[in-house]
């Protein structure tokens, strides 16, 4: 009777553990994706170099349009690609630690700002 419910409770843990995993695999695809993604599915934001060059001068948020990753007939084929992605560039080459820290966290919310604001979210 031992030995039954021992290899019961093994098998329901191991089932509960498979189906979590399983769960957070698929709710993690279902997901709108990350921040930027959401931000970039508005229409009216298009990244190209007007985009860039004001969020670098308004904001000092440095990014980089991932259209520039994309091989050359990518454009012929589809027009906007890569017109609604970008990546964000972190240089901190002089801070270190905590500090590092600190410029990265700052980094982050002075997009998440221009972003709010440039999408429309936000009025400033």
């Amino acid at each position: 009777m031992g030995s039954r419910y021992l290899l019961n409770k093994i098998l329901q843990a191991i089932g509960t553990i498979f189906f979590i995993v399983i769960l957070n695999f698929v709710l993690f695809r279902m997901m709108p994706g990350s921040p930027d993604r959401v931000l970039l599915r508005n229409p009216n934001v298009t990244t190209d170099d007007a985009f860039i060059a004001r969020l670098v001068s308004e904001y000092g948020v440095v990014a980089i349009p991932m259209y520039d990753f994309y091989p050359a007939d990518a454009r012929r084929r589809n027009p906007r690609a890569g017109l609604d992605q970008l990546r964000l560039s972190f240089c901190f080459s002089e801070s270190v630690g905590a500090q590092r820290r600190t410029d990265l966290r700052e980094a982050v919310a002075a997009f998440a700002h221009a972003a709010r604001v440039e999408s429309g979210v936000a009025k400033y």
